[in-house]
């Protein structure tokens, strides 16, 4: 599909696993650009997608939506928990994973949240 950008999806997980721990913020505004008019499409229903595709791409546009909202936890936070939502959705429809899998996985990032909250 021509609108979807497809080649910045490797770019951004090699900004996202960088070893020092920063992000090329301006390279990921630019990245993020690239998915701003693909998900107008998506969400005006010009761009017709499998729902697993369709909800697998709003969730890395999340994803890069919340760490370029770091500046507004609030949005940031919205962001993350859509990302989640939308991967965990199309994990569950791909049948990626069970769903006791899936909870277990859950669970093991809310304790660990939980942890970075008490620290």
């Amino acid at each position: 599909i021509k609108s979807l950008p497809g080649i910045a999806l490797k770019e951004i997980d090699t900004l996202i696993k960088n070893k020092n721990g920063s992000f090329d913020i301006e390279r990921l505004t630019k990245l993020f650009t690239l998915f701003v008019t693909p998900v107008l499409q998506i969400r005006d229903g010009n761009l017709k997608l499998p729902y697993v595709v369709k909800s697998t791409f709003l969730s890395v546009f999340n994803i890069l939506k919340g760490i370029l909202s770091s500046n507004n936890k609030s949005q940031a936070l919205d962001s993350f928990t859509l990302s989640i939502s939308r991967s965990l959705d199309a994990i569950k429809i791909s049948n990626i994973l069970t769903s006791d899998e899936i909870s277990k996985l859950t669970q093991k990032y809310f304790l660990l949240s939980e942890k970075n909250k008490k620290s």
